[in-house]
């Protein structure tokens, strides 16, 4: 059976590692991974950083 392996991976050194361990960890193993950024403070097209939204369904009342 064929293990499918999440590493989050946000270009960062704990990132990195955390991909090489997943790596030596799981040699036939389906790596996936989730590029996560934060579009406020990335650079990704926004001129200043903006908060976050959160939608109204993710809101406890």
């Amino acid at each position: 059976m064929s293990q499918r392996v999440l590493v989050p991976f946000d270009e960062s050194d704990p990132a990195s590692e955390a991909f090489e361990e997943a790596l030596r960890e799981y040699p036939e193993g389906e790596i996936v991974l989730l590029h996560a950024i934060d579009p406020g403070t990335s650079g990704h097209g926004l001129e200043e950083p903006r908060p976050a939204i959160c939608p109204d369904s993710a809101v406890r009342r």
